[in-house]
């Protein structure tokens, strides 16, 4: 009996150890859905055969964007546990294609932005059961017309202001606002 949770532990552990991985942007400009920007280190060349998912990582950083003003676009729903920009460079735009309801950015943790990250995304949705999710904005909109959802048991705190077209809360989600502002048009 001991052997089987002995070798149960095990595959349980290698599977967990599989199931999540850093993705780091690189390469410039590009669609989320290119493979050929998901490098599997820090400005490294070996890159995921997938894109990102629920349980993975995603870092956007000094080796992400090498111009001003390159556009990363949401191409297909994008999915990440946290999404991490604080280390880019060169003022980059993050933006959504298509309208309100196509190319949704789904993150199951946390999502950081520094001051330098241009957004206009149309839907971003907080989907967590844990507690401990940091947002922050960097100060700016995700966008005029963004909406912003917060899906499910999960909590929240700003970490600075936060602005948004709309906000709705589905679920029994907790947002703590740390006492920063938040701007929206409406709010469900």
């Amino acid at each position: 009996m001991r052997y089987i949770f002995t070798v149960l532990f095990i595959c349980f552990s290698f599977y967990s150890s599989l199931a999540q991985s850093d993705y780091y942007w690189v390469g410039d400009g590009g669609n989320w859905s290119d493979l050929g920007h998901w490098a599997t280190s820090s400005g490294g060349s070996t890159f995921h055969t997938e894109p990102p998912g629920e349980e993975d990582n995603v870092y956007f950083d000094a080796f992400s964007f090498s111009l001003e003003d390159q556009e990363l676009s949401l191409d297909v729903d994008g999915y990440c546990l946290n999404m991490d920009w604080t280390g880019t460079a060169h003022t980059p735009y993050f933006k959504s294609l298509g309208t309100s309801n196509q190319n949704l950015l789904y993150v199951y943790g946390s999502l950081t932005f520094n001051n330098s990250v241009q957004k206009k995304l149309s839907k971003v949705i907080l989907r967590s059961t844990e507690a401990g999710n940091v947002i922050h904005s960097g100060e700016k909109t995700l966008g005029s017309t963004c909406s912003i959802v917060f899906d499910g048991p999960g909590e929240w705190s700003l970490q600075d202001s936060l602005a948004v077209g709309w906000m709705r809360f589905n679920g029994l989600g907790t947002l703590n606002t740390n006492n920063h502002p938040v701007h929206t048009n409406f709010f469900f």
